[in-house]
């Protein structure tokens, strides 16, 4: 007798995944880089509000709030592990990063506390940007995005 049974579920071989290369080596638990660089970031929107206030809130405060907002957001999402968001700010990083070499109209403008706050801004974002794109850090973000 056999004949297979109509009535019987379906089988199918199930392995578990091998144990070897990038996969055994992938860290669970948020790496202290990744902590770092939220830190750095957060630092980052914290002199930009108080740059904001401190300059009397004036000129474009719609635009800096959005900024601001955006970086936070952006900063969020990293800090849970998105690999979107850090190549987000990457790619508006280096966007902005010609502002810098443009920056006598924000002396100008703002005045050296402005310039020097900006410089301090761009620096912990780099730095940021730096801790998340090195590993540890780059092989936690590759295990939030195939969990």
């Amino acid at each position: 007798m056999d004949t297979p049974n109509p009535f019987a579920p379906p089988q199918s071989k199930v392995e578990d995944l091998p144990q070897h290369g990038e996969l055994s080596n992938r860290p669970s638990e948020r790496p202290s880089q990744v902590k770092l660089a939220f830190g750095l970031l957060v630092g980052s929107v914290a002199l930009g509000v108080l740059n904001y206030i401190s300059t009397g809130m004036q000129d474009s405060s719609l635009v800096s709030l959005f900024v601001l907002a955006f970086v936070f957001g952006l900063a969020a999402a990293i800090r849970s592990g998105k690999n979107w968001a850090r190549i987000v700010f990457l790619v508006s990083y280096l966007t902005g990063l010609p502002s810098l070499f443009f920056a006598s109209a924000l002396i100008a403008q703002g005045g050296k506390l402005f310039f020097a706050v900006f410089c301090c801004q761009t620096l912990l974002q780099g730095l940021a940007l730096w801790l998340v794109f090195r590993k540890p850090g780059s092989a936690w973000f590759k295990r939030a995005k195939s969990g």
